[in-house]
């Protein structure tokens, strides 16, 4: 009785690629993981005591973030998508082989 395997694709395609690179930033953005990681670069300095009067310099910050996160995004985007696709190649591969070598030893 054959045991009860992981099911792979037969091809990891430029369409895997995008999709993954797609989610990753959807799911970056939301987890706020992307706006901690700018905080951290210090390029940007929150305006010290944001009140009503002053919220200007909060939306000026937000969106000099948002603009440098989505250009940077735009221009990681595509090198994101091959690198999985390289990754899972690689890694599937690997994981074919070892099924059929285990397939000949049984």
């Amino acid at each position: 009785m054959r045991r009860p395997q992981v099911q792979i694709t037969r091809r990891v395609t430029r369409k895997h690629g995008r999709a993954f690179a797609e989610a990753f930033e959807h799911y970056a953005n939301a987890s706020l993981a992307l706006s901690n990681a700018f905080e951290d670069t210090h390029v940007l300095t929150w305006p010290e005591d944001v009140t009503l009067e002053n919220m200007t310099l909060a939306h000026q910050y937000m969106n000099l973030e948002d603009d440098i996160l989505d250009l940077t995004f735009a221009g990681a985007r595509d090198a994101i998508a091959e690198s999985f696709v390289k990754a899972a190649r690689e890694v599937l591969d690997r994981e074919r082989a070892r099924r059929r070598a285990n397939k000949g030893r049984t």
